[in-house]
């Protein structure tokens, strides 16, 4: 059976780019995220110690590191978000507002939390 992504979890994994270390981004998709895990600990692991890790994600990822290049402006993210009809045509700019603020930044649904999700299937690896 064939997983179905979400609209955040596809924007991710198109965005993965891991060829500045030195992987080649022709790997299968579970270690395309195994790999974002591994930079994640490495770049960043010394922060799971003080806050969960969950939270050092986020935070890692609002660092916009050069191994996932998700969109971060609002009008990208939006843009994306008409393209695939995730806000209505005729939304409103409080609308447009909400949505945004709903796909990114720590402590809320979104790009951080939906990449966190996949990085929990390479968690015990080394």
């Amino acid at each position: 059976m064939k997983a179905v992504l979400t609209f955040y979890e596809k924007i991710i994994i198109d965005n993965i780019d891991l060829s500045g270390y030195d992987i080649s981004n022709d790997i299968n998709l579970f270690d395309k995220i195994k790999e974002t895990h591994k930079i994640f600990k490495s770049e960043y692991g010394y922060n799971i110690a003080r806050m969960e890790e969950k939270r050092a994600f986020c935070e890692w990822l609002q660092g916009l590191p050069s191994a996932l290049t998700v969109p971060f402006y609002n009008y990208d993210i939006l843009n994306l978000a008409y393209l695939h009809d995730q806000i209505k045509a005729n939304a409103t700019e409080e609308e447009e507002y909400k949505f945004s603020r709903s796909a990114t930044g720590c402590g809320v649904i979104g790009f951080p939390l939906s990449l966190y999700k996949f990085t929990l299937i390479s968690k015990d690896e080394p």
